[in-house]
Order: structure tokens, then C-alpha cells, then sequence
């Protein structure tokens, strides 16, 4: 999923930890997965998030960003006859994995909001 801020100024390389902490309190490892790819004169910011299966990219500048979140494969590619032959189980879990998934990108939004407020005037405006 994805989602754009405009007009509130917010710290970027701030809201980067917040986001690092928020994955590691869910259990996630992320230990030399950060990854900043560009930053041109302080008004471009782009960097990558690999925790395990979740990729979080933030981009943009302080006024006007995006993140997008992104976790493992969503799709289930079961037919009838897997389910027949014991593949019933296989598919519960998955169901579950993915029910999980979209428990913890529902949270990580809201999380997103909440410190995207709280970070609402800390940027420095550069352009």
C-alpha cells in the first residue's frame, strides 16, 4: 500500500527510526537493512527498509512525501484438489500468515499516522 503527506513538514531521517523501532517492536529484525539511495543537496530523500519480509520505502522531501509498505507474497495458488489431498492444512496456515500480514499493515498505518503527526513541523524545509 501506499500513501503521500503533503504540507507537513516532518523530519524524515526521524520518521526512518520511528518506523525501524515500530518493525522491531512487531518482532522483526532489522539490522543492517537500512538503505538510503539518494539525497541530493537535502531536498531529495529516498530509502529502503528490508526487514525480513517487509519493505517499507519513504521518499519525497519534509512538504510533500510517500511511503509505501509492502509484505511478502499475498496471493494463495491452491485448488480443489490440493485441499483433497491434504493440502487443507498448507492453506490454513497460509490463510492465517496472510490474515497476520494484513493485521500488521493496518497497524503500521496507523502508526504511520499517529507519527507523522506527532513529527508534523520538525522537517527542515530546504526547497
Amino acid at each position: 500500500m501506499y500513501k503521500q503527506w503533503v504540507g507537513k513538514n516532518v523530519n524524515l531521517d526521524l520518521l526512518v527510526e520511528g518506523i525501524l523501532r515500530f518493525l522491531e517492536r512487531m518482532g522483526f529484525k532489522c539490522g543492517g537493512s537500512l538503505k538510503k539511495e539518494a539525497r541530493v543537496t537535502g531536498k531529495l530523500f529516498h530509502v529502503e527498509i528490508r526487514c525480513g519480509s517487509a519493505v517499507v520505502r519513504v521518499s519525497g522531501h519534509p512538504n510533500d512525501f510517500s511511503v509505501e509498505f509492502d509484505v511478502g507474497p499475498s496471493r494463495l495458488l491452491f485448488d480443489s484438489g490440493v485441499t483433497l489431498f491434504g493440502g487443507g492444512v498448507i492453506l490454513l496456515r497460509k490463510l492465517k500468515a496472510r490474515e497476520a500480514l494484513e493485521r500488521l499493515e493496518r497497524e503500521f498505518w496507523l502508526f504511520m499516522e499517529d507519527a507523522v503527526a506527532h513529527l508534523e513541523g520538525s522537517g527542515r524545509n530546504l526547497c
